[in-house]
């Protein structure tokens, strides 16, 4: 399991100096499809998620119910804070250091 961890933080490091040599050369994602996958990732890594009672964020009714729970859930637990008060920017673009935050914070939550 050690050297998972160890694979997977050399992995990390490797994308993170990618994005600041070729900054122009990264794809980017709409920020709710950025989250449900570092969500899907957080259940397969056995974490646990938060029952969301009352929603967050005001700009994410367009969104299917399933990216509206995994963006609150990604929200209560930390991976990321939204673009303002009440707003997410689902459909922002998503740059890959950006995206990097996410899973970073997602790695340290199911750290065993």
């Amino acid at each position: 399991m050690r050297n998972f961890y160890k694979i997977t933080t050399i992995v990390l490091a490797v994308i993170l100096l990618l994005v600041a040599i070729f900054p122009f050369a990264i794809t980017t994602i709409p920020r709710k499809n950025a989250i449900g996958i570092t969500m899907n990732w957080y259940v397969q890594r056995g974490g646990q998620l938060p029952v969301i009672e009352t929603p967050h964020f005001t700009d994410i009714s367009d969104c299917t119910p399933e990216q509206i729970l995994s963006i609150e859930q990604a929200f209560e637990l930390g991976f990321t804070a939204g673009t303002g008060n009440t707003t997410f920017s689902p459909n922002a673009r998503t740059w890959d250091w950006q995206w990097m935050i996410f899973v970073g914070k997602m790695f340290a939550a199911t750290q065993p």
